[in-house]
This record gives C-alpha cells, structure tokens and sequence, in this order.
C-alpha cells in the first residue's frame, strides 16, 4: 500500500510540474515536459504494476520489510561510495547488487543491465546535460 500511495504522489508531482511548465516560455520548456511525460508514463506503470502485486500479495510480510530496508542501506552505501569509486562504478556496483539481492540470484544480466544503465546515464549526464560527475577510479580513463 506504501509504494501505491508514493507512486501516487509521483503523479501528482508529475502533473503539478507539467502545469507550472506552461508559464516557461516557449522556448525552454519543451526538455522538462519531455522529461515530465515520460516520468509521468513510467510512474503510471510502476503504479499498475505495484497495484496488480499488492493484490495477488507474493511476498511475506519479512521479505517486504527486508527489501525496503536493504534498498534504503544500500543507496546510503551507493551515496557515501559515490566519490570514492566515481559515478560509473558506484551506479555499476550499486545496480547490479541491488538487482541480485532483490532476486535471490545473481545473472548475467543483471550485470548487463547494470552496465549499460551506467553508462547511459554518465553519457546523458555528463554529455548531454554538461554535468560534471566524479571519476574516482576511472580518472585516468574517461575524458573530460
């Protein structure tokens, strides 16, 4: 019932932005709404999807409680690595734990997935966007 409520509010958050896009001026706006739309669609879906499982309840009430607090602890961990290890390898080592706990099982996969959502978001971040994003053990190998 938590993750409905909280992906409720997402698209309350969604639609209230996507409202307060509309004073920016023409020119601007265009990116966030993207942005906010497809936020918006995945929130829905994640709402569907959580919705259909909280029906059919899957899970004990102690393997619901454990994800939630490893998946908190876990992005604690990933925060505080961040630095350390760089933005690639914290987000690379994060993802593919994550996934491999959330599972019970480790595949490859999972490493895969983790891989290339990594590099995805360094490449929009750090190309794309133009943020600066920390290299940590790779300083030697990615470009400015």
């Amino acid at each position: 019932m938590f993750l409905v409520r909280t992906l409720s509010l997402e698209v309350v958050f969604v639609l209230f932005f996507l409202w307060r896009s509309l004073y920016e001026p023409s020119e601007v706006r265009a990116y966030p709404q993207a942005l906010l739309i497809l936020m918006g669609l995945c929130a829905l879906t994640s709402l569907y999807y959580a919705w259909k499982i909280r029906n059919t309840s899957q899970g004990s009430a102690d393997e619901i409680r454990f994800n939630k607090y490893f998946s908190i602890g876990s992005f604690f961990c990933y925060l505080l690595s961040f630095h350390a290890l760089g933005f690639i390898v914290a987000t690379f080592l994060f993802y593919g734990i994550w996934m491999a706990v959330i599972e019970r099982r480790l595949k490859v996969s999972h490493l895969l997935i983790a891989a290339v959502f990594a590099g995805l978001l360094y490449y929009v971040f750090h190309n794309v966007l133009g943020v600066l994003l920390p290299a940590g053990l790779l300083a030697n190998v990615l470009p400015d």
